[in-house]
């Protein structure tokens, strides 16, 4: 059905030509009028006054039908939170934000024509204004004793979406300015680069509250599948536009990103708690927050939101956070409960954290057969001689780069013998080529090892080891000596700020 059919079914032919041109008048030139129709609103009591729906492009309007006609009641597509029907000529409409609904009469009592071309006409409303959206997805609650049929808005959509069409929504719903170059940015290189994530730092130039429509933009808009602000920092009224993204977004987005942005906890938990009372289960694959000191109960919060997610987690990137090992835990027991993280986690960042051996829960999950190719835990003061066994398991396959930098290698005083897994290990993995120990203090037995063990891999190439800091006696650069002219899958070998390193003959690597 198309909106054109709708307006001819629909009582348009009891306006009179003098009250549509005043209604044009007081709505403005500007103002794209979609549909009008008769009404009666219910008011106090039994009474009842005349009145005209109009539905345009962004708003709704309740107009007299007196002429000159005046504006009763007005609001915006985006802010209907449900449309309702009590009997078959009436339509209630309530708002975010406000209590009291909107309460009209539509037709003869007993025909539900009227209401049907009505909601039809919000249909198509909301099709101009987000294509391939059914309007359930945006309306948080429909409850009507008719079934709703698909209805063709009248706009050609744009590139992107109809990202710029939507932008200009979210701006005439927050009254700010329609920025032409935004439109411009967004239409053009976005389009040409098919850059599908939204970077508000190509767009700090803005005030604050600019970016506000922004982000509101992406709520049901089915080219952008995320928002990249990192480096942004944002405001209150901002970041509820983030939160609510995350709760009533459809599609949901898919990624998040807002690395070093000043966020604190009561940030993350904002996001948290929007995920977790999400309208449709959520979506996001890949989620980056490092370089904000949001502490346990931000984290908590965000991966509580997101552990339900029925697809799996792929990206996790939390460094630099303030965290401890509650997060760890809480981290270990989620991946473990869902048996999709096996198959989808590949990138997991938790450096720069004092994680201790907290970081042993996630153990049970590193053992299991997994997909992860990227492991960061630098600077965790996480003891290293017992993660071998697990690594060995469920990583070897796969992990690609592991960083494990200015950790301890063990908890005991005096060096113990290198369990057998941390050899194997090195021995065993197929796609290895990224491998940082440096500033670790390895063990001389330990450092023979790997280095054995390395030159045993008939499978991996072209790896980048880096030993910086880690030679803290002769026999341990002796054994280096002895053994790294064995390693043939070496491409790179970094042994900085090591004093026993000066003498040693190691010239076949860069």
């Amino acid at each position: 059905m198309t909106l054109k059919k709708i307006v001819k079914m629909s009582t348009k032919s009891q306006i009179s030509t003098e009250l549509s041109e005043s209604i044009s008048n007081v709505l403005g030139k500007n103002a794209k009028i979609l549909y009008k129709s008769l009404i009666r609103m219910e008011s106090r009591g039994d009474k009842v006054d005349n009145r005209v729906l109009v539905v345009t492009a962004f708003r709704v309007f309740i107009t007299t039908t007196k002429v000159p006609t005046r504006i009763d009641n007005g609001f915006h597509l985006m802010e209907i939170e449900a449309l309702e029907s009590k009997k078959a000529n009436h339509l209630s409409i309530t708002l975010i934000h406000e209590h009291k609904p909107v309460s009209i009469l539509i037709g003869e009592e007993g025909t539900s024509e009227g209401v049907i071309n009505a909601i039809h006409a919000l249909i198509a409303a909301f099709d101009d204004l987000f294509p391939n959206v059914a309007m359930e997805d945006i309306v948080t609650k429909v409850n009507l004793p008719f079934p709703l049929q698909p209805v063709s808005g009248t706009r050609k959509h744009s590139t992107c979406g109809d990202f710029s069409n939507q932008y200009a929504a979210m701006c005439d719903l927050c009254q700010t300015p329609f920025r032409a170059e935004v439109a411009w940015d967004i239409d053009t290189i976005y389009l040409a680069h098919d850059i599908r994530m939204l970077h508000l730092k190509d767009f700090d130039h803005l005030d604050q509250r600019d970016l506000i429509p922004l982000v509101m933009a992406l709520q049901h808009n089915t080219w952008f599948d995320g928002v990249c602000g990192d480096g942004v920092r944002v405001g209150g009224e901002a970041w509820e536009a983030v939160a609510r993204l995350l709760r009533a977004a459809a599609p949901p987005p898919r990624q998040l990103s807002w690395r070093g942005a000043a966020l604190r906890h009561d940030h993350a938990a904002r996001l948290g708690h929007a995920l977790a009372r999400a309208r449709h289960p959520p979506a996001m694959h890949t989620f980056d927050l490092s370089q904000n000191h949001i502490e346990d109960k931000g984290a908590i919060s965000m991966l509580t939101g997101l552990g339900n997610n029925p697809d799996g987690l792929r990206y996790i990137a939390l460094s630099q956070c303030g965290l401890t090992g509650k997060t760890v835990s809480h981290l270990a027991v989620m991946l473990n409960d869902s048996p999709c993280h096996l198959s989808t986690l590949s990138h997991l960042d938790l450096s720069h954290n004092n994680l201790k051996d907290d970081v042993h829960n996630l153990y049970n999950f590193l053992a299991q057969p997994n997909v992860l190719k990227h492991l960061n835990l630098i600077n965790t003061e996480t003891t290293l001689e017992n993660m071998w066994g697990a690594l060995l398991r469920g990583c070897a396959a796969r992990l690609a780069t592991l960083l494990l930098a200015r950790n301890p290698w063990s908890a005991a005083r005096r060096p113990r013998d290198p369990p057998p897994s941390f050899r194997q290990f090195f021995t065993a993995c197929l796609a290895l080529t990224d491998l940082d120990f440096s500033y670790c203090k390895m063990p001389p037995d330990a450092l023979k090892s790997l280095l054995l063990g390395l030159a045993c891999n008939e499978s991996a190439a072209g790896v980048k080891l880096n030993l910086a800091g880690v030679l803290s006696s002769s026999q341990a650069a002796h054994v280096l000596e002895s053994c790294v002219h064995g390693v043939r899958c070496l491409q790179a070998l970094d042994l900085s700020d090591n004093s026993k390193c000066d003498c040693l003959e190691i010239r076949h690597i860069k």
